[in-house]
């Protein structure tokens, strides 16, 4: 009855909490598996940014305008070496 009240009330126990991180982080890593664009010895980089615990777009390590051009990038876009570094190209 308790942990009914706690879900009830927004207060998730924190077994069940623990659980569903893990199983979103089973689920992210699924899915960055599927995906071809990211290279896989990065993907555990890719989940960590995807579940905030690291920003890659706030190194402050951002492509200058010539490097976005160079790789066909729109120049107003703001994206760092390090989140490229997890992309295949």
């Amino acid at each position: 009855m308790l942990a009914f009240i706690q879900r009830f009330l927004g207060k998730a126990p924190s077994q069940e909490a623990s659980g569903k991180r893990k199983e979103s982080d089973q689920y992210l890593l699924r899915q960055v598996e599927k995906s071809n664009l990211i290279l896989k010895d990065q993907m555990d980089v890719v989940v960590q940014h995807l579940n905030n615990e690291i920003n890659l777009n706030k190194t402050g390590n951002k492509l200058t305008a010539d490097e976005k051009k160079e790789l066909g990038i729109n120049p107003r876009l703001q994206i760092t070496h390090e989140l490229l570094a997890v992309l295949i190209e």
